[in-house]
């Protein structure tokens, strides 16, 4: 096995790139219209991008859908899933979108 020094110059960020991320990113939502674009322009600007993005709508009756809609053109690519389901808790949120999501790897990312 080869190893190399890990660096954060342009030769590792080019290497990052070629790597397939088989990753679904979960982002649970609740009254999030003021926090939910940050969380998806965090996840549209990684090194290596996951192959998906489900957000669930916690049955939010601020601006939360209309948050993420406007998200939805700026994801760089990734693909992108919009759930709703009446208000009912995180916990059952993140389960409906580790439910739905097709990759063996699933990270959560909260929308605080």
């Amino acid at each position: 096995m080869v190893t190399r020094p890990l660096s954060n110059g342009p030769e590792i960020q080019k290497d990052l790139q070629t790597i397939p991320a088989t990753v679904s990113v979960i982002i649970p939502a609740y009254q999030a219209s003021k926090t939910i674009g940050r969380a998806l322009k965090s996840v549209a600007t990684q090194t290596v991008l996951p192959n998906g993005v489900i957000v669930i709508d916690d049955g939010s009756d601020d601006d939360t859908s209309e948050a993420i809609k406007k998200m939805a053109g700026a994801m760089n690519g990734i693909g992108f899933k919009i759930l709703h389901q009446e208000h009912k808790s995180a916990g059952t949120a993140r389960n409906k979108g580790l439910n739905e999501a097709a990759e063996k790897c699933k990270e959560i990312l909260n929308s605080l």
